[in-house]
């Protein structure tokens, strides 16, 4: 059975059959809705700071509109 793969810190790795030295292999849901999957030991919160949420999300809404990339290659 798939394994969820995390860190020594909890972070999630990968999807895998078996965990390699320093990490963990567990058999529970997988997690939802995190940008950075971190199991705490008894369920899935979210790994990654605020201000790094808001930093990914800064990223995504700077990205140019596809009028904008059309305006940009008629000059």
């Amino acid at each position: 059975m798939i394994k969820r793969i995390v860190d020594s810190n909890g972070l999630f790795l990968r999807y895998d059959f078996t965990a390699n030295d320093g990490e963990v292999a567990l058999d529970v849901t997988p997690a939802q809705g995190f940008y950075q999957p971190k199991w705490d030991g008894t369920q899935w919160i979210e790994g990654k700071t605020q201000a790094e949420i808001d930093a990914i999300l800064a990223q995504e809404t700077a990205q140019p509109t596809p009028e904008a990339i059309a305006e940009a290659e008629t000059k």
